[in-house]
This record gives structure tokens, C-alpha cells and sequence, in this order.
């Protein structure tokens, strides 16, 4: 006698396998993301988005996220994986905000930020498509569904270190 299988087929199953802002410091709160979605399932994906997200935190989907860009993907068919690379520009007077509120002002020309927020997407957030598993969508790990960012409105040059340099500049 032979064993019945009763597999269950997975469907469409998208999850982010890369994500990467070009620039981590996003002087004048502009840079590029680039993420690479595969289709885990047997099953064709057809038209659906893709949200990017910024986020004041490394858990995206809560409260203090904002879409800052949507890309529609017409479709992805089943174990094949799409790249896409978009410009994206972040809200600057958000970006300030932020920034003071994680670095009061007077720190000093020598002080280094700690202060981080994150790009990341959201694939399918209106779920257009139904899916095996809807919980791999979003919060990937980083370098996978997140990157790290960091924006100073002191930091003139872009060099990630508010300095002397940069206070000429901005005096000039």
C-alpha cells in the first residue's frame, strides 16, 4: 500500500528577502530604498502594493509610523523574486522634530547621536492578496524588511558628526 498525502498547498506567500536605504543619513531627508520581495507560495501574486515606511522605532506597524511612499506591483509569480529601487522623501519638519526631541540642542560640537529611526515596508497593507501566512508581511528583521537612519539638522556636511565645520557653514 502506498501513503496518501494530504499536503496543503501554500498558496502565495510574500515575504521581503532585502531592504536597504542607499543613505543612511538622510541629509535633507532624501535618499533611495532598494528591497527585493519573493514569492514563497505556488500560486501567482497579481496587483498589490508595497508600503515604506517611516518609523521613530525598529517596530513597525505600531502608532508613530507614516507612509512616505507606495509602489504598485502588478504582479510576482510563485517562487520568483522582484527588486525594486525607489527615491523617497521623508517630511523634513518631521525629521526635526525627531531629531530634537532625541538630541536637545547644546550639546556640544563633539557630540555624537545615538538617535536612530528606521525605513520599512509593508507588503501588501491593504491585503489585497490573501495569503498563507499574513504575519511575515512586516517587522522583518534588519536588512530584510528594515534599515536603520538618522537625520541631523546640525550635521551640515552629512559626515554623521555635528563639528566646528558645520557651524561655520550654517553661519555662513
Amino acid at each position: 500500500y502506498g501513503l496518501l498525502s494530504t499536503a496543503i498547498s501554500p498558496g502565495i506567500d510574500l515575504v521581503a528577502i532585502s531592504f536597504d536605504a542607499t543613505s543612511d543619513h538622510v541629509l535633507l531627508g532624501q535618499t533611495s530604498v532598494s528591497f527585493t520581495l519573493q514569492n514563497q507560495g505556488t500560486v501567482a501574486a497579481d496587483n498589490f502594493g508595497v508600503d515604506i515606511l517611516y518609523s521613530d522605532d525598529a517596530q513597525l506597524g505600531n502608532g508613530g509610523d507614516v507612509v512616505i511612499g507606495t509602489v504598485d506591483i502588478s504582479a510576482i509569480a510563485p517562487g520568483d523574486t522582484l527588486v525594486r529601487t525607489v527615491d523617497v522623501e521623508l517630511p523634513v519638519e518631521l525629521l526635526n522634530q525627531r531629531s530634537q526631541d532625541d538630541d536637545a540642542p547644546g550639546q556640544g560640537a563633539d557630540y555624537v547621536s545615538a538617535s536612530a529611526n528606521f525605513l520599512g515596508i509593508q507588503i501588501d497593507p491593504d491585503n489585497a492578496i490573501a495569503e498563507s501566512n499574513e504575519d511575515n508581511n512586516i517587522n522583518e528583521t534588519k536588512g530584510r524588511g528594515l534599515d536603520d537612519v538618522t537625520y541631523f539638522p546640525w550635521d551640515i556636511d552629512g559626515n554623521g558628526v555635528v563639528t566646528p565645520t558645520d557651524a561655520i557653514f550654517a553661519i555662513n
